[in-house]
């Protein structure tokens, strides 16, 4: 894929791909994405289109009745494959996953 795409750094993909990881669900905003993994907006909108076309990752639109603000309100993120996605967000083993912290109510 790194021939195919022309990716210049792995590097910066990566730190792309682990702030997507940890933004899925959520509604996409590309230049924060850009800001937290410190790598130019272009250069994010491009790794996203890639992660995109290969299945990696999915945009679901948003969805409202009025046709004008499905155009203009922003997607939500999905990775296609849940479990690639919980390993980006740093959740390697069951350890891992049973010392999450807990929420105050």
């Amino acid at each position: 894929m790194r021939e195919l795409s022309q990716i210049d750094s792995l590097i910066d993909f990566k730190k792309v791909l682990d702030s997507l990881a940890s933004r899925t669900g959520n509604v996409l905003n590309q230049t924060e994405v850009a800001r937290d993994s410190a790598v130019s907006q272009p250069t994010v909108h491009r790794y996203f289109k890639l992660l995109e076309v290969s299945n990696i990752i999915n945009r679901l639109p948003s969805y409202f009745p009025s046709r004008t603000k499905r155009i203009t309100k922003s997607p939500k993120l999905f990775f296609i494959d849940p479990g690639l996605s919980i390993y980006l967000s740093g959740y390697f083993d069951e350890g891992s996953l049973t010392h999450l912290p807990q929420l105050k109510s």
